[in-house]
Order: C-alpha cells, then sequence, then structure tokens
C-alpha cells in the first residue's frame, strides 16, 4: 500500500535511453557528445547508462534524499538489461547541488565506493569551479572506464611503473630520515659515550722523546 508521500510522487518519464537534461544545463554539443558515448557504450559492450538532470528533485515528489529519488527513478525507467542488472544512472539535481551514480543490482557492493570516488574526485571539483557542463562530460567518460564489471576493480588494477617507483622510493627513504630523526634527537645522551671511547683509543707520543707509544691490552 502507497504512504500519502509516495501518493504524490510523480516522477519525470524519459524522452532518451541516453540524456534526460530536465533542467537544460547542457547545450546541445554537449548532449550530442554524451549521447554518442553512450550509444557506443551499448552498441560496443551491451551496457546501458543514461545521463540526468533535474532543477530539484522536490519538484517530483517527496524523497528521502538523492540516493532514494536516484533509485525509485531508475527502477522506473528500467535502466540496464534485465539480465544483467548493469544499468547505470548519472544523476545531477542542480538547484540541490547534490548528484549520484546508481547502479544496477549486478554491481558488486564493492562498486559503490568507486562510484563515490568518481563524484569526489572527477565532477565535484569541476562543479565548485562553475565548470558544470565538463563537470557531466567528464563523470560521465569516467564512469564509462572504472564502472566496468569485465575490468578489475580500483584496488586490484596494477600500478604504473612510475607509482611503483615512487613506492619503492618512499619505503626507503622514509626509514633512513626516521632513524635520522631518532639519531639527532638522542645526540646528547650518546655524544659524550662517543668522544670518551675516541679519546680512550687515540694514538698517543711519548711526551719525553716524542715516538709513538704502544697501548697496552686491557688486562
Amino acid at each position: 500500500m502507497l504512504t500519502a508521500a509516495q501518493a504524490q510522487q510523480t516522477l519525470p518519464s524519459a524522452y532518451s535511453d541516453h540524456v534526460n537534461d530536465f533542467a537544460d544545463v547542457l547545450p546541445p554539443e554537449t548532449e550530442a557528445e554524451l549521447t554518442q558515448m553512450l550509444q557506443a557504450l551499448r552498441e560496443e559492450q551491451g551496457r546501458e547508462m543514461t545521463v540526468v538532470t533535474v532543477k530539484r528533485q522536490s519538484a517530483y515528489g517527496e524523497f528521502r534524499d538523492i540516493a532514494d529519488f536516484g533509485t525509485q527513478l531508475f527502477n522506473a525507467w528500467g535502466v540496464g538489461a534485465a539480465t544483467r542488472n548493469d544499468g547505470i544512472m548519472l544523476l545531477f539535481a542542480m538547484d540541490d547541488r547534490q548528484m549520484r551514480i546508481v547502479l544496477g543490482d549486478g554491481y558488486p557492493a564493492r562498486y559503490d565506493g568507486v562510484a563515490k570516488r568518481i563524484i569526489d574526485a572527477e565532477i565535484t571539483p569541476r562543479f565548485q569551479s562553475g565548470q558544470v557542463e565538463q563537470g557531466i562530460l567528464h563523470g560521465t567518460a569516467v564512469a564509462i572506464e572504472r564502472l566496468d564489471p569485465s575490468r578489475p576493480p580500483e584496488a586490484e588494477i596494477p600500478d604504473s611503473w612510475w607509482q611503483v617507483v615512487q613506492q619503492r622510493v618512499a619505503d626507503f627513504i622514509v626509514p633512513i630520515i626516521f632513524s635520522i630523526a631518532v639519531a639527532v634527537i638522542a645526540a646528547p645522551k650518546w655524544v659524550p659515550a662517543v668522544e670518551r671511547l675516541l679519546l680512550r683509543y687515540k694514538p698517543r707520543r711519548c711526551p719525553e722523546c716524542g715516538d709513538p707509544m704502544v697501548r697496552l691490552g686491557e688486562a
């Protein structure tokens, strides 16, 4: 049975399988470029993705948050092949300053973290600098690449040779720096002992004739 809040919800109807710019923030050339990318994804890999912009989610009813709105819209539109459940929706609520990447149930749970990192690192910074079109375009391209179930998740992708070199250098340098720091901190304690040791074994000459003196054994 529907609740009163659910009864008031009127989700928008998709007018495209690829880009649905209800907020009217994308110029025709950007929308065409997005459409071309998403068409190629479907034709070459069989995966379905849609980009959606709205002004605000409250225009379509009462939802708990952007995640609730995105999930209901995703399910209502039936994004992705039903047999694979690998659909993707990039949802932007412009006036709410919120965004969400909704994934089909066919994605393992670890991809939720990948989706969040795409938003935080690839899309949000561009939005914050006023590059909305570039943020949506770039975010879509990155999502196509990283949200691919056929490739290893981010944590399993091998590092580049430069990243490996950087890590090896860090592994070597950090212990040395730490050892030097410890030595400097402890210097007041062991410097006098070293001085005494050097003085004890320092070669000596006879004060009368000046010839080198032979040091006797400890006994």
